[in-house]
């Protein structure tokens, strides 16, 4: 069953793996959402109409290049992120693509 997040108001996210991510600030942009996923060791996931799929480095260009085309062609498509932050430290940025 696919799991709808609310990136604008959720606090914490769970993943699979049951880490605990917890939320840095308010809704990024689109530079720093860009920014942020430019590094490698940063987790990337991608959220759409409820379907969660991670975004690995090597892909990020394609991703990105295919995201804003959708938005460019759709006046009803947009997106935004979020920032979250484990207790290791390592972060993790969620792309929420809606329509």
């Amino acid at each position: 069953m696919a799991a709808y997040l609310d990136v604008w108001s959720m606090r914490e996210y769970v993943d699979a793996q049951r880490t605990r991510w917890q939320r840095r600030g308010t809704t990024l942009g689109r530079k720093q959402l860009e920014r942020r996923t430019r590094r490698p060791d940063v987790v990337v996931l991608y959220h759409y109409l409820g379907a969660v799929s991670e975004v690995p480095p090597e892909a990020r260009a394609k991703f990105w290049a295919a995201l804003h085309a959708r938005v460019a062609a759709s006046e009803h498509s947009s997106f935004i992120g979020a920032e979250f932050k484990d207790e290791t430290g390592r972060h993790l940025v969620i792309i929420d693509e809606g329509c």
